[in-house]
């Protein structure tokens, strides 16, 4: 791609990792050291897992909401209008970071379980399933339909990421669908009041600007 939309992806990718990168940070090394502790314990490693991984849904969810909703706004009031494109990219990814933001501090479980070679090998499936998707967008002479294959595609390899940890600590993903769904539906009336400012807000001030000067 040119590097005009190489630079926007850039920008877009940097202001959605940097949060999750620096909570996943702080979480994980934290994490790994009380599940080491726990893991002669499966019981407590299975609620330490488990409360772990719904915490940071706590966190991402609603950070990452905002920007699939709002995410080409923000970006656009914080850097310009030229970046337009890069607030698009964030909206089509942010539903990926949503997971990865939940799969990356606890991913040290596979260390816990020694499953090493699993992860060897699902690392270099990642690697040449998301560059796949990027020679797609460029055969197809597209960056947009690139990232959407990337988010769809990194969304699938997170969900399988998220079974692969959390097994190692006897947690299923149906263990997280009841506390996942409350999040959301808290979360819910805050990026429905973020949609209806963004669908109406111009034309709201627009009719107010009217009248005032009517």
């Amino acid at each position: 791609f040119a590097l005009d939309a190489s630079g926007q992806y850039f920008l877009a990718y940097k202001i959605l990792v940097l949060p999750a990168s620096l909570v996943a940070a702080a979480v994980s090394q934290v994490f790994f050291g009380e599940a080491s502790f726990r893991r002669s314990d499966p019981e407590r490693l299975k609620i330490l897992a488990r409360g772990a991984a719904v915490s940071l849904f706590v966190f991402s969810i609603p950070t990452y909401g905002v920007v699939t909703v709002a995410g080409s706004t923000l970006l656009q009031s914080v850097f310009g209008a030229r970046w337009d494109t890069a607030g698009l990219l964030a909206q089509i990814m942010a539903p990926s970071i949503i997971l990865w933001s939940v799969a990356n501090p606890i991913s040290s479980l596979l260390l816990i379980g020694r499953r090493e070679r699993e992860s060897l090998a699902f690392t270099a499936a990642e690697l040449l399933l998301k560059t796949a998707s990027l020679v797609a967008g460029g055969l197809a002479h597209n960056l947009i339909l690139g990232i959407v294959i990337l988010s769809i595609t990194s969304i699938l390899l997170e969900i399988g990421a998220l079974w692969r940890f959390l097994r190692v600590a006897a947690v299923s993903l149906t263990d997280l669908v009841r506390p996942v769904l409350r999040i959301v539906m808290i979360t819910a009336p805050l990026l429905g009041v973020i949609l209806f400012i963004e669908s109406w807000g111009p034309v709201i001030g627009g009719g107010a600007s009217l009248l005032v000067l009517g």
